[in-house]
């Protein structure tokens, strides 16, 4: 795998048109920075939602809950994005990736761009709706602001899903092998970890029934 030292990429805007060539720079100019940035924003909107859909805010004010977020929600991405990494660069090798475990970082790192989006698109509402935001289901009787929800949630989405696209583009970039073999490994990982929890889901609902 071949890069350019002289070449210079904005990631956060190349990323959405050139994911394989952004994924490539990357690869020759590894910045640990960034990769914490974005886990820890992914990180920081995921404890928001876990917040919203526990309906923490039947005990907690919005204020509390959002503090505790800011600061157990990064912590936790940043872990799960190492994790991940490592547990994806092993599965990488039984299909012959090559990638470095910094490498298989930054994929998963970056492919979280779209993350933050979701983040950014969350702000206005958790202002806007204060308390209710973390109530479910929301006390919220307005057809516009009904719209506004739903229109959130198709984003969130589409960006779930582009991290997705995102994560098999760059596995097979930095692995150097094609995207049906890094979404093989991608589904393989996946299986192996998702496999057993079901199994065990279903035989506890099958024994309290």
């Amino acid at each position: 795998m071949q890069t350019d030292p002289t070449e210079t990429l904005k990631p956060w805007l190349t990323l959405w048109f050139q994911p394989r060539r952004t994924f490539l720079y990357l690869s020759g100019h590894y910045n640990e920075k960034w990769n914490l940035v974005w886990a820890a924003l992914f990180g920081f909107g995921r404890a928001l939602d876990q917040a919203a859909s526990s309906s923490q805010g039947d005990v907690l004010p919005a204020e509390l809950i959002f503090m505790i977020a800011l600061i157990s929600g990064p912590l936790g991405g940043i872990a799960v994005l190492y994790v991940v990494s490592v547990y994806f660069r092993w599965i990488s090798g039984w299909f012959g990736g090559k990638a470095s475990h910094e490498a298989v970082r930054s994929v998963f790192a970056w492919s979280l761009l779209p993350s933050a989006v979701t983040l950014a698109c969350t702000v206005p509402f958790l202002i806007y709706f204060g308390q209710n935001w973390f109530i479910n289901p929301q006390p919220i009787s307005t057809p516009l602001a009904w719209s506004l929800i739903m229109l959130l949630s198709g984003i969130g989405a589409i960006m779930t899903l582009l991290t997705l696209i995102l994560i098999v583009i760059g596995l097979a970039v930095v692995n150097q092998f094609s995207i049906w073999k890094s979404l093989l490994s991608l589904l393989s990982g996946t299986a192996i970890i998702a496999v057993p929890i079901i199994s065990l889901l279903l035989l506890t609902v099958y024994r309290g029934v």
